[in-house]
């Protein structure tokens, strides 16, 4: 649907497919699992670029089949991440399995760990969950170059955006926090 939707808008709309629906086994979503026979064909798909937040950690590390099947079939994509709080030897077999990316950070010693054990981190300031200002400065505080940082808006409410902006809001409060207007602006895009 999200592909057929987006085919004509005026902008370029790049999909990741859900890596895991529903997002645990104690949930349902009405439709039933979303194996990786059922991914396969967005794959070829020329918008489609990787596989969408592999939020079953637990799964990844354990092995899990159905989940191992879905990240050697993404494995020439990208594999965003969803793994608050993970570190130590389980964060290091997370990004071994292919996730290249975070948005769950929380707090400077974890952005600071992601980002030494190779992940991308993408700097949330949604509307519940609100790290820029943490994680920027324990970045800075580390000496760790912003390089591997985007800034993304999970769950971010529309009211919120309309009153205090989007990515504008993250240049915004980067540059106060003392990230150069550049560095910021390259953040954000």
């Amino acid at each position: 649907y999200i592909l057929d939707a987006t085919e004509q808008v005026p902008s370029n709309v790049i999909v990741m497919v859900p890596s895991s629906v529903p997002a645990t086994d104690m949930e349902t979503n009405g439709a039933g699992k979303f194996l990786k026979d059922d991914i396969m064909p967005y794959m070829s798909h020329p918008r489609v670029r990787g596989l969408g937040e592999m939020m079953r950690f637990v799964d990844v590390l354990e092995g899990h089949r159905e989940t191992i099947e879905k990240l050697e079939a993404f494995s020439d994509y990208i594999i965003d991440g969803h793994a608050p709080g993970l570190t130590g030897k389980d964060l290091q077999g997370y990004r071994a399995a292919g996730v290249l990316n975070d948005h769950e950070c929380a707090t400077a010693d974890e952005v600071v760990e992601k980002i030494r054990a190779g992940f991308h981190i993408l700097i949330r300031e949604g509307s519940g969950a609100k790290n820029l200002e943490q994680l920027v400065n324990g970045l800075m505080k580390a000496r760790i170059p912003l390089d591997r940082c985007l800034f993304c808006s999970d769950d971010r409410h529309l009211e919120d955006i309309e009153t205090e902006g989007h990515m504008d809001n993250c240049i915004r409060k980067a540059i106060k926090l003392g990230v150069p207007p550049a560095k910021a602006f390259k953040i954000a895009s």
